[in-house]
């Protein structure tokens, strides 16, 4: 099911608001408040100048970049592989992308990447994987759980509270278009 978020912005913090079973409507005109009505999607989407087709320093293999989302870094999850990532939380300074589900015995799993990038000229980013490694998907900086899975309070486990600011990897991205 599709949730519909509705994001009210005042002077001190912002509060999320789930209205889908409120309304029907996929927009919404108020007057005297500023409102971003996003569908399944928490994110703003990446810089402009961040879009488009890069290349991995560190395993040479490409990545990339669309509004929103990801394609590229390949994991390998029993034997699933998953490249496609969709921004599903910010906060200042982090995102956190997750993939399609992925049923292994039965059950759906959702891959999780904590990822931070920050521009070091028009032709390169620096990106930061933020999270431990995972035996279970090569070794690699993501964390897998539940579809679904909730904490003690109901709340969904998929925010950037999961990712852990100790443990990084680092790489440098290079736009392709540059010589």
């Amino acid at each position: 099911m599709d949730y519909v978020y509705l994001h009210i912005y005042k002077t001190s913090h912002m509060e999320d608001f789930p209205v889908s079973r409120f309304l029907s409507a996929k927009s919404l005109h108020v007057c005297h408040n500023i409102l971003n009505i996003t569908l399944g999607l928490a994110c703003t989407s990446f810089p402009s100048d961040l879009t488009g087709d890069w290349t991995d320093s560190s395993t040479n293999k490409g990545v990339d970049f669309k509004s929103s989302g990801v394609t590229g870094w390949d994991v390998t999850l029993f034997g699933r592989s998953v490249n496609s990532w969709t921004c599903v939380d910010e906060d200042t300074d982090q995102i956190l992308l997750a993939s399609p589900p992925v049923t292994i015995y039965g059950l759906d799993f959702v891959v999780y990447r904590c990822m931070k990038y920050k521009k070091l000229s028009s032709c390169s980013y620096k990106i930061t994987f933020n999270s431990g490694k995972q035996m279970n998907a090569g070794n690699q900086r993501v964390i897998v759980l539940l579809k679904g899975d909730k904490d003690a309070n109901g709340d969904s486990k998929a925010t950037v509270a999961l990712c852990n600011a100790g443990v990084v990897e680092s790489r440098t991205i290079r736009k392709n278009t540059c010589s």
